[in-house]
C-alpha cells in the first residue's frame, strides 16, 4: 500500500474516533499540570516555541549523525538499493513512522495545552500546513532529500505569508488557495530539479 494514503485512513479512522468519543463536545476540563506547559512562560517566553526548537534539533542531529538517520535518507531515496546495501527496510519504515507519530502526539498534546481545550475537529486546518511547509523547505516528494533547517525555513515562511495575509485582511478562504497553490508550484520545481539536475 503506498504510505501517504494508510496515513490518509489513519487520519479518517482517528477524527471519527474523536468525534465519537467527544459526541461533538468541546473537552476543557483539564487538570492545571495538562495545560501547564502550553501557559508558562520562561523570563516572558512562552515554553511551547523552546520545545518545538528542542525537537528540531534532536531531529536533525538523528538524521545527520545517526546510522538510523543516514538509513532513512537511503530508504527514502531508493529503497530497493538500501535493501541490496544490508539496510533493514521494513524496521527503518516502522521505526520512522514511530517517530513521526510520537513528534505529531507531542504537537496535538501541546496545541491541546495551549488551546486549553479539545475539540471534534482538533488540528484539522493544520493538515495543509504540515504537508506544505516541509515541501516549500526543500524535502522532495520523491525521497532522500531534505533537511530539518529547511523544513523550519518552509515553516516560518508559510507563517509570515499566512500573518501578512491577515494583517492586509485578505478573506480566510483565500488563504487556503494560497497555500494550495504554493504546494503546487514547490512540487513542480521540486520535479523539475530530480528530472533535469538529478
Amino acid at each position: 500500500m503506498v504510505a501517504l494514503i494508510e496515513t490518509l485512513a489513519m487520519m479518517i479512522i482517528l477524527q471519527g474516533a474523536l468525534l465519537a468519543f467527544t459526541q461533538g463536545k468541546t473537552l476543557n476540563n483539564f487538570a492545571e499540570g495538562y495545560t501547564w506547559i502550553g501557559q508558562v512562560t520562561i523570563a516572558g517566553w512562552p515554553l511551547m516555541p523552546i520545545v518545538f526548537l528542542l525537537m528540531l534539533i534532536i531531529v536533525g542531529i538523528l538524521l545527520k549523525n545517526t546510522v538510523l538517520g543516514r538509513s532513512i535518507y537511503a530508504v527514502g531515496g531508493n529503497p530497493a538499493a538500501s535493501l541490496s546495501a544490508g539496510i533493514r527496510v521494513n524496521r527503518v519504515k516502522i521505526m520512522t513512522y514511530t517517530l513521526s507519530g510520537f513528534l505529531a502526539a507531542l504537537a496535538g498534546f501541546l496545541l491541546a495545552s495551549w488551546q486549553m481545550a479539545i475539540t471534534s475537529n482538533q488540528g484539522s486546518s493544520y493538515l495543509l500546513y504540515a504537508i506544505a511547509a516541509p515541501i516549500i523547505g526543500g524535502i522532495s516528494v520523491f525521497g532522500g532529500r531534505g533537511n530539518v533547517k529547511g523544513v523550519l525555513g518552509g515553516v516560518l515562511l508559510l507563517t509570515v505569508i499566512q500573518v501578512g495575509l491577515a494583517i492586509v485582511n485578505v478573506p480566510s478562504f483565500y488563504v487556503g488557495m494560497i497555500g494550495g497553490i504554493m504546494i503546487f508550484i514547490a512540487v513542480a520545481i521540486d520535479a523539475i530539479r530530480v528530472r533535469y539536475f538529478g
